[in-house]
């Protein structure tokens, strides 16, 4: 059967590419496939009326399945690939998959693809999902790069990546490190919780090692760099 696949794509930098290529290669098999961004999925979701959904935020299916644009009983089949990496927090684990102790949300479900074992385990002991709907997947984005094939151009120049998280050095709303240290976006005053702190300090170090990095393949080797920002940073 030929299928309409609406894919959601939460983040530029981050899931236009993997999506891209899964769409590509969905399209090669005769399916109709969209992307949807969160201004735009809802309404795609409503109005073009797909047989399938490749999601990648859990959180935005149990809201989609609270306004009845998807259910057991009408479809569409939902699959979640979550899209933010391996957790190991149980706090942030029962945060996403919690609600799939429900037995109607966990029935519109099709199939989670989860990156580690830990996930997987803690989702089939706490949840009403079943095994069969439960996969260990590993990164999407890995599995892609492995199977898709080579690319069709190549470069034989060398080149080597930097990616990085830098939100507190380099916010998205260009807030100064100095006003992030003791102050919230907002502006009320508050002391910096240890947390953060530790995570100035983690950044602070980060940086400067890459910079110590490339300062020493620009002087020393022919390796062109790049490097990726997060899509959380301010784009100067």
């Amino acid at each position: 059967m030929k299928a309409r696949i609406l894919i959601y794509v939460d983040s530029l930098i981050r899931d236009v590419g993997p999506a891209r290529v899964i769409a590509r290669m969905l399209e090669a098999r005769g399916h109709k496939v969209a992307l949807g961004s969160p201004p735009s999925f809802n309404f795609l979701l409503r109005a073009w009326r797909p047989h399938h959904v490749l999601h990648g935020q859990p959180a935005m299916v149990i809201g989609n399945y609270r306004a009845n644009l998807f259910g057991p009983d009408h479809g569409p089949r939902v699959s979640i690939f979550p899209q933010e990496g391996m957790h190991t927090n149980v706090d942030t684990l029962s945060l996403w998959y919690g609600p799939f102790r429900d037995r109607d949300l966990a029935r519109s479900i099709d199939k989670i693809f989860f990156w580690n074992k830990f996930e997987h385990d803690w989702v089939s002991r706490e949840t009403a999902l079943t095994d069969e709907q439960l996969v260990i997947g590993g990164g999407m984005r890995l599995d892609i790069a492995k199977f898709a094939g080579r690319p069709t151009r190549r470069t034989r120049r060398k080149r080597i990546g930097f990616i990085g998280r830098f939100t507190y050095l380099n916010r998205m709303d260009e807030t100064p490190l100095g006003f992030r240290a003791v102050m919230y976006p907002e502006g009320v005053s508050a002391q910096a919780t240890d947390d953060e702190v530790q995570i100035l300090e983690m950044e602070y170090r980060t940086l400067n090692c890459f910079s110590c990095i490339i300062d020493h393949l620009v002087q020393h080797t022919d390796y062109t760099i790049s490097i990726r920002g997060h899509q959380a940073e301010a784009g100067n």
